[in-house]
């Protein structure tokens, strides 16, 4: 008898979990107290998101070298590397960061096409916005990697907000397990709320 407990409790322990329905996701996609959270918030996040876009727009004939670039990248970072921030201003943070590296890629290709920058065969114009981004930050190239993981977890939160942003004020920790399903340590992401 004991050992048929022993055989149940390890079979419960290791038996798989049922994956929960795309209604079950959703429901912890959004706190429950969303629409307080999001009236409570919205102004100072709006202001802050306003600000972030003022110091971080490019002009649309700005060359890859401009010490414009790395001025966007040092206030999205800014924001980012701080964990006194509160947790939807780090997000929108990254979402400018997705919207800065698609553009950077746009002021690649038409760099290049205006023969003001050169690039190695092959080499495509998102991996020269990643060098230029490893240079404005200051980082060397062995950062690659984790430049490539944070723009990446950017995109996912560019993504997730979709055409409206600020919405992001209303998801809960649990969205962090969306954008970061291996890693949610990575990025200063754990102090939020």
């Amino acid at each position: 008898m004991a050992a048929n407990a022993e055989n149940n409790a390890a079979n419960t322990a290791t038996a798989p979990q049922p994956t929960p329905t795309i209604s079950q996701l959703a429901q912890r996609l959004v706190q429950q107290n969303a629409k307080a959270l999001f009236v409570d918030n919205c102004d100072a996040i709006f202001s802050d998101w306003v600000s972030l876009l003022h110091k971080s727009t490019l002009p649309s004939n700005i060359i890859c070298d401009d010490s414009r670039v790395a001025a966007a990248f040092d206030a999205i970072h800014s924001i980012i590397d701080n964990d006194a921030n509160p947790r939807p201003l780090i997000l929108l943070a990254y979402v400018r960061l997705s919207q800065i590296m698609a553009a950077l890629q746009k002021i690649v290709s038409v760099n290049r096409r205006n023969g003001r920058i050169s690039g190695r065969a092959g080499q495509r114009n998102a991996s020269v916005a990643v060098d230029i981004y490893l240079g404005a930050r200051r980082l060397p190239a062995s950062s690659r990697n984790f430049v490539h993981k944070r723009v990446r977890f950017a995109h996912r939160w560019a993504a997730l907000g979709g055409s409206s942003p600020l919405l992001l004020i209303i998801y809960p920790a649990f969205a962090d397990t969306i954008v970061y399903p291996r890693s949610p340590h990575l990025l200063h992401l754990t102090s939020w709320y």
